[in-house]
């Protein structure tokens, strides 16, 4: 109501500015009629703020409605410590080869103890080459180390995948741990121990659809710490010597 009041008040003012009046009328109108623009100007500004706001808002909210949610957080990795640091051995032996999917040839010391076995590919497609030592129960041997497309991580190097896996293959881990090594040829280096098992897995990324792994797997019941180590020592020997023909 006091708004339609001064609208009339302005149209008045209007009306006296062309009439014949006293200059002090004339000027009390002027700036009658200035304030009142000035307010209306004002006022329309404050609507316009106000529509820019909600949109912005509502932009803002689909957009964060549209975007795929992130299920996996990338975590700062950190460098491996001395139970699975990676060094590239001495040449001081014979070298095998094996070539990946990308038909890129790799090569790597071939395990100098003679109780080793080559197992070849295992007769699995994702298996490059394998060996094996000691007893075989139910298709496994005590030790085994093999290069591989490294299947469970499903082509990314991610803690959580594997973790699954591996958790159904052998029970819920007492450790699970996913680290970074300073190699000329492999990235990262995934520890994966349950109350039976002890695996480690060297990884390499080769493109988007590719990964090299190579693996040990140690069933505990094979042998006391000291064969425990001697295994370990074998396996970095095979994984550090590993590099691109």
């Amino acid at each position: 109501m006091f708004k339609n009041f001064l609208k009339g008040l302005k149209d008045v003012c209007d009306d006296l500015m062309d009439s014949n009046v006293g200059e002090e009328l004339k000027k009390a109108g002027r700036e009658l009629k200035a304030q009142l623009l000035q307010e209306d100007e004002s006022s329309g500004a404050t609507q316009t703020t106000s529509g820019e706001s909600s949109t912005t808002t509502i932009n803002a909210t689909t957009a964060t409605v549209s975007r795929p949610a992130n299920t996996e957080t990338a975590a700062v990795l950190e460098t491996s410590d001395d139970e699975c640091a990676l060094a590239v051995p001495a040449e001081d032996g014979e070298r095998g080869e094996f070539t990946c999917l990308n038909e890129k040839t790799y090569s790597y010391l071939i395990p100098k103890d003679p109780g080793f076995v080559d197992e070849g590919d295992c007769g699995a497609a994702e298996i490059h080459q394998a060996y094996g030592f000691g007893r075989e129960i139910n298709y496994e041997r005590d030790a085994v180390f093999y290069f591989s497309i490294a299947p469970e991580f499903d082509c990314e190097i991610k803690e959580s995948r594997a973790k699954a896996a591996y958790s159904r293959y052998d029970s819920a881990p007492t450790r699970s741990k996913l680290m970074t090594v300073d190699h000329p040829l492999f990235t990262h280096a995934y520890l994966f121990e349950t109350p039976k098992k002890y695996r480690i897995t060297y990884l390499k990324q080769l493109g988007e659809y590719e990964l090299l792994g190579c693996e040990l797997i140690l069933r505990k019941s094979g042998g006391d710490d000291a064969w425990k180590a001697k295994m370990i020592e074998e396996f970095k020997r095979l994984a550090g010597s590993c590099r691109e023909v």
